[in-house]
């Protein structure tokens, strides 16, 4: 369901803009380690460039949909059960990336701090860790809305609630799978995720070590302004 939910998205493009982050530090990565990589529609995309690719996500059934995509492009990557707080790796690596809110969902600080910590322990000297992230504006303007999203035999209905004080957007997502009998089962999960603004982030990753800390707008080289509804991180290890 989540990935025909999301079928607008380019991943591809992703893929693209996620390596060109990573080249503007001056080295191509031969190693990426994947965190939070949901069922893995990124992934194939970047196992077509040949790289030395492991994904992880603390979902089991997002590995288990993720495992079949793979399989069907004809790509072997190994894919690990395992939070993006405790992240570890067996040989370090020249890029970490998280992508499509990953962060977002890191909603208490010693969260954020421990992502930060364990990606530059999993990095090579000059190693790129590059992520996104939903801005507070754009989790913002979302408080009060509804969105529903209808199929021939899938449909969702997303209630969105923004609370100030901890930055924090809570999604209540009520979902409608069409069953072989003709009527329809409910199923129901809670998102959330916690904005941070762009000295907050800068502050985490100034701690856990990196230098060079960069903040873009939306998939452009630019750098982000206030008001972006997306902005893109990458720094390095020195």
């Amino acid at each position: 369901m989540y990935d025909r939910l999301m079928d607008d998205v380019d991943y591809a493009a992703w893929a693209r803009y996620y390596i060109a982050i990573i080249e503007k530090f001056g080295k191509k990565p031969n190693s990426i380690y994947e965190s939070a990589c949901g069922t893995g529609s990124l992934t194939a995309e970047l196992a077509q460039y040949g790289f030395k690719l492991v994904a992880a996500d603390l979902s089991q059934d997002m590995l288990e949909v993720a495992r079949e995509k793979l399989r069907k492009r004809g790509v072997r990557v190994p894919l690990v059960c395992q939070d993006m707080r405790k992240l570890e790796v067996g040989n370090r690596v020249d890029a970490v990336i998280a992508c499509c809110d990953g962060v977002n969902y890191l909603t208490d600080d010693k969260g954020a701090r421990d992502f930060a910590q364990h990606a530059f322990c999993a990095l090579r000297h000059g190693g790129v860790l590059a992520f996104d992230v939903s801005t507070t504006e754009k989790l913002r303007a979302m408080d009060g809305q509804i969105y529903c999203d209808e199929r021939e035999d899938i449909a969702a209905i997303w209630k969105n609630s923004f609370d100030e004080s901890s930055a924090c957007l809570t999604m209540e997502v009520s979902l409608y799978v069409s069953e072989s009998n003709g009527l329809y089962r409910r199923m129901e999960e809670i998102h959330v995720q916690r904005a941070r603004s762009i000295d907050e982030i800068t502050n985490v990753l100034t701690e856990a070590g990196f230098a060079d800390i960069r903040a873009y707008g939306d998939r452009t080289f630019e750098q982000a302004q206030t008001g972006d509804m997306r902005v893109h991180f990458a720094a390095r290890k020195p």
